[in-house]
């Protein structure tokens, strides 16, 4: 328990980074991140860009919650 995981969310775990679906989501957060930073960067933070930008990163990362907690049966506290 090194990782502050028990071997089954442990192993829970590993059989998510070998999905295919959870990678292709951590590559969108990643996109839509650096979206964000560079609407950030271009506009004020009230822009609806950067609105747009924030709401596409937050509906990745949920997505990808999801699937994370589907996937493994773990909660959201324990996957964070």
């Amino acid at each position: 328990m090194q990782l502050g995981l028990d071997a089954a969310a442990a192993a829970a775990t590993l059989k998510l980074f070998a999905d295919g679906a959870y990678i292709a989501l951590l590559e969108e957060i990643g996109r839509t991140e650096v979206g964000l930073v560079e609407a950030s960067a271009r506009y004020g933070s009230a822009h609806p860009k950067v609105e747009a930008a924030k709401s596409a990163r937050d509906q990745a990362t949920s997505a990808a919650l999801s699937l994370a907690q589907s996937a493994t049966g773990l909660d959201a506290p324990t996957l964070s």
